[in-house]
């Protein structure tokens, strides 16, 4: 890993205790928390969990798309007790890749972590030493950049760090967001 590209970071322990301190979401962190713990899950856990993904209210066209995933719920909470990637990709394959993704990780917390354009961003600098963005990828192309790479890396910074999941996700999307916010000042190409 590049972790002499990332500041104030000599290893991946030193990334994820200085970037997760600087984590600072809007509110509803605590939906979030409580919600992502329970088991089986319910219309409102997943109604709460895609509002706090969006950061607001759903449009109609997002409402109408969750309304799709809440009525499979006996399908969640079956692949909550018993994993099948293989059934999931095929019960999901509808839905966007953000949202397939978001789902993994509601399902499976421990096991997907969430990836959004920061975290993406923060991943594409530490492993390449410039800043990418998610949006340049279609669709398709985001859930397989999640499986094919973004996960080993994942993987790679726990087993590394030794830091709780959380804190790594929180560092992950704080480096990314400041990335996007002082980009210019640090002369990165996009």
């Amino acid at each position: 890993m590049y972790w002499k590209l990332v500041p104030q970071a000599a290893s991946s322990k030193d990334f994820v205790t200085f970037w997760s301190s600087q984590y600072s979401y809007k509110s509803g962190i605590e939906d979030y928390n409580i919600n992502i713990a329970i088991t089986p899950i319910v219309q409102l856990n997943i109604q709460k969990l895609f509002e706090w993904k969006n950061g607001s209210v759903l449009s109609t066209k997002k409402q109408a798309t969750l309304n799709k995933i809440i009525e499979k719920l006996p399908t969640i909470n079956s692949l909550k007790a018993e994993w099948d990637l293989a059934m999931f990709e095929s019960e999901f394959n509808f839905l966007p890749s953000i949202w397939k993704i978001f789902l993994l990780h509601i399902i499976r917390p421990e096991e997907y972590p969430i990836f959004d354009m920061h975290v993406y961003r923060a991943y594409s600098f530490i492993i390449n030493g410039k800043s990418d963005e998610l949006a340049n990828y279609n669709n398709p192309k985001k859930y397989i950049l999640y499986k094919e790479r973004y996960l080993p890396f994942y993987s790679s910074i726990t087993e590394l760090s030794g830091c709780s999941l959380s804190d790594i996700d929180k560092a992950l999307w704080a480096y990314g967001k400041f990335i996007s916010l002082y980009r210019n000042m640090l002369h990165m190409n996009t």
